[in-house]
């Protein structure tokens, strides 16, 4: 461990626990659960990386709980995960209205010594969580044993600066939850939007019945393939050296972003793979590229041409459409459901076929409409990126903080 600042002092879990708690959770097995009883069982699952995620639902009634001499865990609790992922995560217990006890793999540690939220920092950060990995044992099962873990080396800081820092690094932390619910709703509103005006559109206020149901009076039914050209081929071939940009799967994320692409020569990508052009619209048809949402509407393409995985299938708006609307008619839940029910082939290999894409009956509404709806979409969908791109700097910011604050090279 390099120098530490003046004031500090190198210590360590099983030193700062000599007058506190540092154990193992409880060895439970599934004969000594009960679904019906009143004591939560916490999981490794409910550990997050310095988040308490509160996902599982294992309990244990009264009589196995103290039968087996199970720990109450307390609030303020730190847990810590000694198996991953990631390997060695900590989190606060936020404790219940119930009795809660931890499983095995989960250590607990209660000192009245130390500022609880800054030890949790401490473990999760990165010079802490390198030396759980370089010790820790196993192959398919990887942990880190108590041991070891407590005498993992920790510069300690006063209690004063410890206090300072927990709540630098907790105004962070809330920010990153605050942004997280802010990017949660935005995702809600998008669903309800879409609900809202692929089926009822506008401000309308007459219907008619069609094979669809009730829409609006102005809609007519039409088939996704009457609108749209599916998997287009290149009419006018360019030359070899012509430049273009290449997509592989992994570029498009699964909110709709193109995120990278390579640009290669015409010559390179012409045979075995798949041709689209600025505007149009990318739909990964395999599973599970399909279910997770993998799409773009592509744009800013290499001499407006690209190339990609042959697992994409390919819209083109015609002009009866928009390339917006599109994008957005086949990124809506209902349109990926009914996909999903239409693959065909082996299990891992199951594929959206093209004449789903065809043959896809929706409600098409007037010009005009569509590029209003497609317009609505698209700046909630900014909403959310701008969020996503806070929140990974407000992440960034955390970690340099956590570097700077937990090593001391920034006094507070």
């Amino acid at each position: 461990m390099s120098e530490i600042p003046d004031g500090w002092t190198i210590s360590s879990v099983n030193k700062l626990s000599k007058n506190g708690l540092f154990s193992d959770g409880d060895w439970v097995e599934s004969k000594d659960q009960d679904s019906l009883g009143k004591n939560r069982l916490i999981q490794l699952a409910d550990i997050g990386d310095g988040i308490f995620l509160n996902k599982s639902s294992r309990f244990l009634n009264d009589e196995q709980f103290s039968r087996l001499g199970c720990t109450e865990l307390k609030e303020g609790d730190i847990l810590i995960a000694r198996m991953p992922e990631p390997l060695g995560r900590a989190c606060l217990f936020h404790s219940r209205e119930q009795k809660c006890a931890t499983v095995v793999d989960v250590a607990i540690i209660r000192l009245n010594n130390v500022d609880n939220f800054w030890l949790m920092s401490a473990i999760n950060a990165p010079a802490f969580r390198q030396e759980i990995i370089k010790n820790a044992s196993g192959t398919t099962r990887t942990r880190i044993s108590k041991s070891i873990l407590g005498n993992i080396k920790i510069p300690l800081p006063p209690l004063s600066e410890q206090k300072k820092i927990a709540e630098i690094l907790s105004s962070v932390d809330r920010n990153i939850e605050a942004t997280e619910k802010l990017i949660a709703k935005l995702s809600e509103l998008k669903e309800a939007l879409m609900q809202e005006l692929f089926t009822k559109g506008i401000g309308h206020t007459k219907f008619k019945d069609s094979p669809l149901g009730k829409i609006p009076e102005e809609w007519e039914v039409v088939r996704l393939g009457d609108i749209s050209k599916i998997n287009p081929r290149l009419e006018q071939k360019p030359t070899p050296d012509f430049k273009v940009s290449f997509v592989p799967m992994d570029a498009v994320s699964n909110d709709g972003r193109l995120t990278y692409a390579i640009v290669r020569k015409y010559s390179e990508v012409s045979k075995g793979f798949t041709y689209f052009q600025d505007y149009d619209v990318l739909f990964a048809k395999i599973t599970p590229c399909m279910e997770n949402g993998k799409g773009a509407l592509v744009h800013g393409l290499m001499n407006h041409i690209g190339f990609g995985s042959t697992e994409f299938h390919v819209l083109r708006a015609t002009q009866k459409t928009t390339s917006e609307f599109v994008y957005h008619l086949v990124n809506w839940k209902n349109f990926r459901i009914e996909a999903e029910s239409n693959m065909t082939g082996s299990a891992g290999q199951r594929r959206v076929p093209t004449d789903f894409l065809k043959l896809y009956q929706m409600a098409l509404p007037p010009l005009k409409e569509q590029k209003q709806i497609g317009s609505i979409l698209s700046g909630n969908d900014s909403k959310i990126e701008k969020a996503k791109t806070r929140l990974e700097k407000l992440k960034d910011m955390k970690k340099g903080l956590m570097q700077d604050l937990l090593t001391g090279k920034i006094r507070v």
